[in-house]
């Protein structure tokens, strides 16, 4: 049985998201680099569409179910959006969610990374996860609610992983097949 509060997590955090905004993605400047990110990786990055990151077959394996009945959603519209991931069978059994969030410059997307790890850790401790990315976070919580939520910078680019089936691993799955495609 899957647990209704993950879901609700997951619904607001897209909803905040499409509402707010994905964190100063269209700014240019921003703080340097903040403690505990690195600038391996310069690079900047494009992002075509937030669903692209993630094939049926990578998606139908982290839920395990078929490539076939993989059912992708772009939930917004352009960057200020988050691709839902479910079974079209089975639409209300696990999902997997995550948005990219593409800045002008890797100081404009250090400075959202440290927004974004900054208005979750008021409810959470992030958790250092090194191997994703210039600078990757864990928020983990399960009290009072389910909080799994996985932040990755590359580059010019966050990754907000919402809500990914088996938390830090499974998380850290979809993080490394997005991260993987960005061109």
């Amino acid at each position: 049985m899957v647990d209704p509060t993950r879901w609700v997590v997951a619904i607001l955090s897209a909803a905040w998201l499409v509402a707010c905004g994905s964190g100063g993605s269209k700014g240019t400047g921003g703080p340097g680099s903040a403690a505990g990110t690195s600038r391996s990786s310069e690079k900047v990055y494009t992002v075509a569409d937030q669903c692209a990151g993630l094939s049926e077959s990578e998606a139908g394996a982290l839920l395990g179910i078929p490539a076939s009945d993989v059912q992708k959603k772009v939930l917004g519209e352009a960057m200020d959006s988050a691709c839902s991931v479910a079974s079209s069978a089975h639409p209300l059994g696990d999902r997997l969610s995550f948005a990219l969030d593409r800045s002008d410059s890797v100081s404009a997307a250090e400075a959202a990374f440290e927004r974004r790890k900054g208005d979750f850790a008021t409810t959470v401790t992030p958790e250092a996860v090194a191997g994703l990315g210039d600078a990757a976070v864990w928020f983990g919580r399960h009290e009072p609610v389910v909080l799994d939520r996985l932040l990755v910078r590359k580059g010019n680019v966050v990754l907000d992983v919402i809500s990914a089936p088996n938390g830090l691993d499974g998380a850290k799955k979809v993080a490394q097949a997005v991260l993987a495609k960005l061109k």
